[in-house]
Parts: C-alpha cells; sequence; structure tokens
C-alpha cells in the first residue's frame, strides 16, 4: 500500500505519523522524504524518522528543494539510521516498491513537490 502526503510542518507531520499507525496495518513502514530547505526539518525529521524502517530521501525538482545528502545527515543523528539517498522522486519511488513486501507501507512525504511528482511517477508504472 501507498500513502502520499505532504506533511511540510511538525504538527502536520506528528499528525501524519499518529494517522498512519492507527488507520494501516503494516509490517515495516518504508518512507519516501523530501521537502523545501526552508522547512523546521530537524524537529519535522524527529517526528517520523525514528518510525521509519527504512528511509529513502530524495528531492523534487523545485529550486527550493533540500539536498538529499542534508536529510541523510539530520536522519543518521536523530535517530542512527542510514537512509538511502535517491537525487529524484521517480528512482525513489522505484526503489520503494522494489524493497516491499505486500504487507508493507510506502509513505511518500515532506513537499507538496515530491507528493505531485511520485503522483505522476505511480501514474505512469
Amino acid at each position: 500500500m501507498i500513502v502520499l502526503d505532504y506533511a511540510h510542518t511538525v504538527d502536520s507531520m506528528r499528525s501524519l505519523k499518529h494517522a498512519l499507525f492507527e488507520n494501516f496495518k503494516f509490517n515495516r513502514l518504508i518512507l519516501i522524504l523530501g521537502f523545501s530547505q526552508d522547512k523546521d526539518l530537524d524537529n519535522i525529521l524527529k517526528e517520523v524518522a525514528t518510525v521509519g524502517d527504512s528511509i529513502i530521501v530524495t528531492r523534487s525538482k523545485n529550486p527550493r528543494a533540500a539536498l538529499p545528502e542534508d536529510l541523510c545527515q539530520r536522519i543518521e543523528k536523530l535517530c542512527y539510521k542510514q537512509p538511502v539517498i535517491f537525487d529524484n522522486t521517480l528512482d525513489a519511488v522505484i526503489e520503494a516498491k522494489r524493497i516491499a513486501t505486500k504487507n508493507d507501507l510506502i509513505c511518500i512525504t515532506g513537499s507538496a513537490y515530491v507528493a505531485g511528482e511520485a503522483m505522476q511517477v505511480l501514474k505512469a508504472i
């Protein structure tokens, strides 16, 4: 199953996290995360990165997109997880689908731009 969301604030990410665990049953949570660089990234990531079993970081084509390498470093400091980096949403979605089993949940979030690009990718594949 795939959930698209564009939570991009601390409160919206907290709400998304609760909604995922209250409304879905899954074995593993695979996160695809991409944000704009002007967001409260550390506090947003505290809300979500700790619950992801697999984390894929990416960036949208928007020029304000945060660099995946920066997101990766922040996540590693917060929860000692090793995210996988993809420079575009297409490759991030393909990788998430490749590693997911039928009982896993893929959640794509962090930016309306990433969610929009992911929606186009999902329609095409």
